[in-house]
């Protein structure tokens, strides 16, 4: 009598828990494992950035006492690569941030004027520094589409050359440290948990360095020549995030 009531009791269990999986819907597992929450922006991220620049330097040079004049613009290319750092937060589909980076910058151009003996050049490397805010639009928890405008600090190293005459030219090496403003926007895409891809361009805008171009002792003509040098630089880049929110 006992193996048959121990024989029922096991067949009701076992039948009861055949009907709880039956229940299921099917394709749902029966695993409690919890499931793996989508990538946000939030959080810190570091980075690598490379790219290329483009410098327009918009000359005038004025010849000290007469005040004849020369002007022309100086463009230059060249590569750039650098890092960034910065950290996000997420409002539904907004993101806002705020993002720093540093780069080093390489170019060189030279614009001669014949006629008036002045040679105008620009040398490397120079350094770039950026501060700013970003605001964008996430989708699909993939893509960021944002804007970006801030604070940029460039150095800018200018050689002016003027021939006053016979054998004997003057040179003018300066270095510009310049404050000025950037702003621009791109495209950012993370592939995977934590690490993301970005193209981006930035205009910055650098205000202007002078420099006064003095002859020697003994040379023919003794007019100094100022120069003027108006510097705003292009940038696009292409870099890759690592996130430590997500």
């Amino acid at each position: 009598m006992t193996r048959i009531l121990f024989r029922s009791f096991a067949l009701v269990v076992l039948m009861g828990g055949a009907a709880t999986a039956a229940d299921l819907p099917i394709g749902v597992p029966v695993s409690t494992l919890a499931t793996e929450a989508p990538p946000t922006w939030v959080g810190p991220y570091v980075g690598l950035n490379v790219g290329g620049r483009w410098l327009n330097d918009r000359i005038s040079t004025t010849t000290l006492p007469s005040g004849s004049a020369f002007s022309g613009t100086l463009n230059t290319w060249g590569a750039m690569g650098g890092l960034q750092a910065g950290y996000n937060w997420q409002f539904g589909n907004v993101v806002a941030g705020i993002e720093a980076d540093a780069n080093i910058l390489a170019a060189g151009s030279t614009l001669t004027n014949s006629a008036l003996g002045i040679t105008d050049s620009i040398n490397s490397p120079g350094f770039l520094l950026t501060v700013r805010p970003r605001l964008g639009w996430a989708f699909d928890h993939r893509a960021l589409v944002y804007g970006t405008a801030g604070y940029a600090f460039e150095t800018v190293q200018v050689h002016d050359s003027v021939n006053f005459g016979g054998p004997t030219t003057a040179l003018s090496d300066v270095i510009g440290r310049l404050s000025g403003w950037t702003a621009g926007g791109g495209l950012e895409y993370a592939f995977s948990r934590g690490v993301s891809a970005k193209i981006e361009y930035l205009y910055v805008g650098l205000g202007t360095i002078s420099s006064l171009v003095v002859p020697a002792a003994g040379a023919p003509s003794f007019a100094s020549v100022n120069v003027a040098h108006k510097l705003s630089d292009n940038i696009v880049r292409v870099g890759a995030n690592f996130h430590f929110g997500y």
